[in-house]
């Protein structure tokens, strides 16, 4: 698979990395990360995000960051499995969808703002969207 649409990836707040974001697509690395970590992970049948670092050569935090595009995308998904990392610590363990189709949306306790509110969270499922 290789990404060609050139998406926007979400950055933090703060200028920088809104910066960051845009040299990267203009150079076209937002495509060719997105690939690297989406094939690496569809290759090996699922990876945490040190594994997909290590692999990769892509520093953690843009490596985090496309798993988490990814995963919003439905390419990617959490398998409910925890793996340690290197550094001994609890990783989600990610696999991949070659065919992601948004079945639906539900609403979640926000996890980021301390379940004080809650967010739309897309539903994925494997398919076709003819069918």
């Amino acid at each position: 698979m290789k990404f060609t649409d050139n998406a926007r990836i979400p950055t933090g707040k703060t200028d920088t990395s809104r910066e960051s974001r845009d040299i990267m697509q203009k150079k076209g690395l937002s495509n060719e990360y997105r690939t690297r970590v989406y094939n690496f992970v569809l290759s090996i049948g699922n990876a945490t995000y040190d594994e997909v670092m290590k692999a990769t050569g892509i520093i953690q935090a843009t490596a985090a960051t496309y798993v988490s595009f990814l995963r919003q995308q439905g390419w990617l998904y959490d398998t409910g499995q925890r793996r340690l990392t290197r550094h001994k610590r609890p990783a989600i363990v990610w696999a991949a969808r070659k065919k992601p189709v948004l079945v639906g949306t539900e609403i979640k306790k926000c996890t980021r703002c301390k379940g004080t509110g809650e967010i739309e969270e897309p539903i994925w499922k494997e398919g076709d969207p003819e069918q």
